[in-house]
Protein backbone atom coordinates (compact mmCIF):
# COMPACT_ATOMS: atom_id res chain seq x y z
CA UNK A 1 0.00 0.00 0.00
CA UNK A 2 0.89 3.36 -1.14
CA UNK A 3 -0.50 6.63 0.38
CA UNK A 4 -1.42 10.09 -2.02
CA UNK A 5 1.19 12.05 -0.30
CA UNK A 6 3.95 9.62 -1.13
CA UNK A 7 2.85 9.47 -4.73
CA UNK A 8 2.00 13.17 -5.47
CA UNK A 9 5.01 14.32 -3.75
CA UNK A 10 7.10 12.27 -6.35
CA UNK A 11 4.53 13.91 -9.33
CA UNK A 12 4.88 17.09 -7.69
CA UNK A 13 8.63 17.04 -8.13
CA UNK A 14 8.38 15.96 -11.67
CA UNK A 15 5.97 18.22 -12.55
CA UNK A 16 7.79 21.37 -11.36
CA UNK A 17 11.21 20.32 -12.99
CA UNK A 18 12.77 19.29 -9.51
CA UNK A 19 13.20 15.09 -10.70
CA UNK A 20 13.46 14.29 -14.25
CA UNK A 21 10.93 11.36 -15.55
CA UNK A 22 13.80 8.75 -14.60
CA UNK A 23 13.96 9.42 -11.35
CA UNK A 24 10.21 9.44 -11.22
CA UNK A 25 10.48 6.03 -12.75
CA UNK A 26 13.23 4.96 -10.59
CA UNK A 27 11.66 6.28 -7.43
CA UNK A 28 8.09 4.06 -7.98
CA UNK A 29 10.64 1.17 -8.17
CA UNK A 30 11.65 1.77 -5.46
CA UNK A 31 8.48 0.59 -4.03
CA UNK A 32 8.62 -2.29 -5.82
CA UNK A 33 11.93 -3.09 -4.46
CA UNK A 34 10.53 -2.14 -0.34
CA UNK A 35 7.94 -4.70 -1.62
CA UNK A 36 9.39 -7.52 -2.29
CA UNK A 37 11.55 -7.36 0.66
CA UNK A 38 8.63 -7.19 2.87
CA UNK A 39 7.17 -10.20 0.81
CA UNK A 40 10.11 -11.89 1.48
CA UNK A 41 9.82 -11.37 5.03
CA UNK A 42 6.20 -12.70 5.17
CA UNK A 43 7.02 -15.81 3.45
CA UNK A 44 9.87 -16.36 5.74
CA UNK A 45 9.19 -16.42 9.27
CA UNK A 46 11.20 -19.03 10.67
CA UNK A 47 13.92 -16.41 9.94
CA UNK A 48 12.09 -13.13 11.34
CA UNK A 49 11.40 -15.17 14.73
CA UNK A 50 15.32 -15.60 15.22
CA UNK A 51 15.80 -11.51 14.50
CA UNK A 52 17.65 -12.21 11.62
CA UNK A 53 16.06 -9.22 9.47
CA UNK A 54 19.11 -8.24 7.19
CA UNK A 55 18.28 -6.48 4.46
CA UNK A 56 20.22 -5.41 1.42
CA UNK A 57 19.00 -2.90 -1.05
CA UNK A 58 20.64 -3.04 -4.53
CA UNK A 59 21.28 -0.58 -7.27
CA UNK A 60 21.59 -3.28 -10.01
CA UNK A 61 18.12 -4.77 -8.78
CA UNK A 62 16.36 -1.28 -10.31
CA UNK A 63 18.22 -1.94 -13.51
CA UNK A 64 15.28 -4.32 -14.41
CA UNK A 65 12.52 -2.74 -12.46
CA UNK A 66 13.15 0.66 -14.72
CA UNK A 67 12.64 -1.30 -17.91
CA UNK A 68 16.78 -1.21 -18.49
CA UNK A 69 17.86 2.01 -17.35
CA UNK A 70 21.64 2.19 -16.49
CA UNK A 71 23.07 1.87 -13.21
CA UNK A 72 24.23 5.30 -13.98
CA UNK A 73 21.13 6.47 -14.48
CA UNK A 74 19.84 4.99 -11.80
CA UNK A 75 22.65 6.24 -9.60
CA UNK A 76 21.82 9.83 -11.02
CA UNK A 77 18.47 9.59 -10.02
CA UNK A 78 18.69 8.70 -6.49
CA UNK A 79 20.77 11.38 -6.03
CA UNK A 80 18.17 13.63 -7.62
CA UNK A 81 15.18 12.06 -5.42
CA UNK A 82 17.38 12.28 -1.70
CA UNK A 83 18.18 16.05 -3.38
CA UNK A 84 14.40 16.85 -3.67
CA UNK A 85 13.83 15.18 -0.49
CA UNK A 86 11.75 12.72 -1.71
CA UNK A 87 13.65 9.80 -0.17
CA UNK A 88 16.85 8.26 1.38
CA UNK A 89 18.27 4.77 -0.19
CA UNK A 90 21.05 3.07 0.95
CA UNK A 91 21.90 -0.52 1.56
CA UNK A 92 20.05 -1.47 4.62
CA UNK A 93 17.33 0.85 4.15
CA UNK A 94 14.57 3.07 1.97
CA UNK A 95 13.21 5.78 3.80
CA UNK A 96 10.23 7.89 1.93
CA UNK A 97 9.08 10.98 2.63
CA UNK A 98 5.87 10.80 4.64
CA UNK A 99 4.46 14.17 4.00
CA UNK A 100 3.99 16.75 1.36
CA UNK A 101 7.50 18.18 0.61
CA UNK A 102 6.81 21.83 -0.58
CA UNK A 103 3.75 24.26 -1.30
CA UNK A 104 3.14 22.52 -4.84
CA UNK A 105 3.03 19.40 -3.74
CA UNK A 106 0.47 20.42 -1.00
CA UNK A 107 -1.90 21.89 -3.75
CA UNK A 108 -1.51 19.27 -5.68
CA UNK A 109 -2.83 17.05 -2.72
CA UNK A 110 -5.59 18.99 -2.33
CA UNK A 111 -6.97 19.41 -5.79
CA UNK A 112 -6.21 15.62 -6.22
CA UNK A 113 -8.26 14.23 -3.14
CA UNK A 114 -11.08 16.22 -2.92
CA UNK A 115 -11.89 15.65 0.25
CA UNK A 116 -10.06 12.38 0.65
CA UNK A 117 -7.57 11.80 3.08
CA UNK A 118 -3.43 11.73 1.85
CA UNK A 119 -2.65 9.45 4.50
CA UNK A 120 -4.77 6.73 3.49
CA UNK A 121 -3.73 3.83 2.15
CA UNK A 122 -3.81 2.65 -1.65
CA UNK A 123 -3.56 -0.91 -2.51
CA UNK A 124 -0.99 -0.74 -5.31
CA UNK A 125 -0.31 -4.15 -6.63
CA UNK A 126 2.85 -5.28 -7.08
CA UNK A 127 2.57 -5.70 -10.78
CA UNK A 128 1.25 -1.97 -11.50
CA UNK A 129 4.16 -0.65 -9.38
CA UNK A 130 6.43 -2.75 -11.68
CA UNK A 131 5.04 -1.35 -14.86
CA UNK A 132 5.25 2.17 -13.72
CA UNK A 133 8.42 1.68 -13.10
CA UNK A 134 8.89 0.32 -16.90
CA UNK A 135 6.68 3.03 -18.09
CA UNK A 136 8.61 5.05 -21.26
CA UNK A 137 5.76 8.06 -21.70
CA UNK A 138 5.06 11.08 -19.15
CA UNK A 139 1.36 10.98 -19.98
CA UNK A 140 0.30 7.38 -19.76
CA UNK A 141 2.64 7.55 -16.37
CA UNK A 142 0.49 10.09 -15.48
CA UNK A 143 -2.99 8.99 -16.35
CA UNK A 144 -2.08 5.92 -14.68
CA UNK A 145 -1.31 7.41 -11.36
CA UNK A 146 -4.85 9.65 -11.74
CA UNK A 147 -6.73 5.79 -12.15
CA UNK A 148 -4.84 4.42 -9.25
CA UNK A 149 -5.74 7.73 -6.79
CA UNK A 150 -9.08 7.33 -7.89
CA UNK A 151 -10.20 4.50 -8.86
CA UNK A 152 -8.41 2.02 -6.42
CA UNK A 153 -9.48 1.10 -2.40
CA UNK A 154 -9.87 -1.80 -0.21
CA UNK A 155 -13.02 -3.10 0.53
CA UNK A 156 -13.08 -2.49 4.69
CA UNK A 157 -15.36 -5.92 4.81
CA UNK A 158 -13.33 -8.23 2.84
CA UNK A 159 -9.90 -6.38 2.68
CA UNK A 160 -10.00 -7.32 -1.12
CA UNK A 161 -9.11 -4.64 -3.81
CA UNK A 162 -11.67 -2.74 -5.41
CA UNK A 163 -11.04 -1.66 -8.44
CA UNK A 164 -14.29 -0.02 -9.19
CA UNK A 165 -13.99 3.74 -8.40
CA UNK A 166 -14.50 6.14 -11.41
CA UNK A 167 -12.49 9.49 -12.90
CA UNK A 168 -13.24 11.49 -15.81
CA UNK A 169 -10.36 12.16 -18.35
CA UNK A 170 -11.11 15.93 -17.99
CA UNK A 171 -9.89 15.55 -14.51
CA UNK A 172 -7.03 13.76 -15.13
CA UNK A 173 -5.72 16.15 -17.67
CA UNK A 174 -6.21 18.83 -15.47
CA UNK A 175 -4.82 17.98 -12.06
CA UNK A 176 -1.73 16.43 -14.07
CA UNK A 177 -1.13 19.34 -16.68
CA UNK A 178 -1.49 17.12 -19.58
CA UNK A 179 -4.00 17.40 -22.80
CA UNK A 180 -7.10 15.49 -23.21
CA UNK A 181 -6.14 13.79 -26.05
CA UNK A 182 -2.95 12.61 -24.14
CA UNK A 183 -4.72 11.40 -21.24
CA UNK A 184 -7.65 9.10 -23.89
CA UNK A 185 -4.85 7.93 -25.61
CA UNK A 186 -3.20 6.85 -22.37
CA UNK A 187 -6.45 5.30 -21.64
CA UNK A 188 -6.64 3.51 -25.02
CA UNK A 189 -2.62 1.88 -24.26
CA UNK A 190 -3.90 1.08 -21.05
CA UNK A 191 -7.02 -1.24 -22.44
CA UNK A 192 -4.88 -2.65 -24.89
CA UNK A 193 -2.52 -3.09 -21.90
CA UNK A 194 -5.02 -5.11 -19.86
Amino acid sequence: AITPIKLLNGVSAYSSGTISFKALRVYLSCFELEAIREAAKRSNKAKAKQGSDLVCFRKEELISLTGGLSLRSIGKSLKELETASLMYFSKERILFTETPINKTSRELIEETLSGRKGTRSIPVPRRLIKLLGGLTKPALFLTLIGYILRGLSIDRRTGVVNPRGTVKASWIAEAFSLSLRAVRSARTELVSLG
